[in-house]
């Protein structure tokens, strides 16, 4: 009897080690699974969301060099009127809106599938200090506390440098109608166009605005609380109108 035993037990141990490595390895390669929040476990619909912001409305009046303003995330409400947040940071996700690439973009996420009858984004401005191209070119500064612009007037080009609102927030809000023209499939592409010809159409090129000169020499205008106030105001007045949504409300 002990003879036959033996190998019986030995199978059974064998038998318990391999489910023991089968288990690891499958709560090893959950764990691995990107980009895919809470409730979006396997054998849940999903759908894949994405988000890119966009500068329309330049033609030939105006190229917008950059633009940086932070995401502070989304909320959606579905149609079982549960909200839920995707993009949530508490410092934000900056954003560059004149960068055509991944700059210009939000991370996709993956989220359980269902209908949304509305959604809100919050933007808040981008920090950087107050410094200026004194000792640059216009072209080379890189600073995300100005949007860098070329207001074009009749073939000639002038530089500006527009100061974000220190305190500007924004929430962007899309209804149903607007939503259903993102989705396709599985995936819901959300686009957020600015339009930077209507933000800067009130330039007029005989207005008469303070000049500094950058590290080259060349001429551009700083648009500031301080510095050029009046166009700067009404540029700051401007801004949330320019942002397409269907509705928009400053925090």
């Amino acid at each position: 009897m002990l003879f036959f035993r033996i190998p019986v037990l030995s199978s059974v141990l064998s038998l318990c080690v391999l489910s023991l490595c089968v288990l690891s390895l499958s709560v090893l390669c959950t764990s691995c699974i990107p980009n895919r929040l809470a409730g979006t476990e396997v054998g849940n619909p999903e759908i894949t969301v994405s988000a890119r912001f966009t500068i329309q409305g330049t033609g030939d009046s105006v190229t917008v060099m950059g633009m940086n303003i932070k995401c502070m995330g989304m909320t959606y409400h579905t149609a079982t009127h549960s909200d839920s947040t995707i993009w949530d940071a508490p410092s934000g996700t900056m954003v560059d809106m004149a960068d055509s690439t991944a700059s210009g973009s939000m991370k996709a996420v993956t989220i359980r599938t269902g209908t949304w009858n509305k959604a809100e984004l919050v933007l808040k401005n981008a920090l950087g200090d107050a410094s200026l191209p004194d000792s640059v070119g216009f072209n080379a500064l890189v600073n995300p506390r100005y949007a860098k612009l070329v207001k074009h007037f009749e073939g000639e080009d002038h530089h500006f440098l527009f100061e974000m609102p220190r305190e500007m927030g924004l929430k962007l809000m899309f209804e149903k109608s607007r939503i259903a023209s993102w989705l396709y499939k599985d995936s819901l592409s959300i686009v957020i166009p600015f339009d930077a010809g209507k933000w800067v159409s009130a330039l007029d090129q005989n207005t008469l605005l303070e000049i500094r000169k950058d590290g080259l020499g060349a001429p551009y205008r700083v648009l500031s609380p301080t510095e050029n106030a009046e166009a700067y105001n009404l540029l700051k007045s401007m801004l949330p109108k320019c942002f397409m949504a269907d509705s928009t409300e400053m925090l």
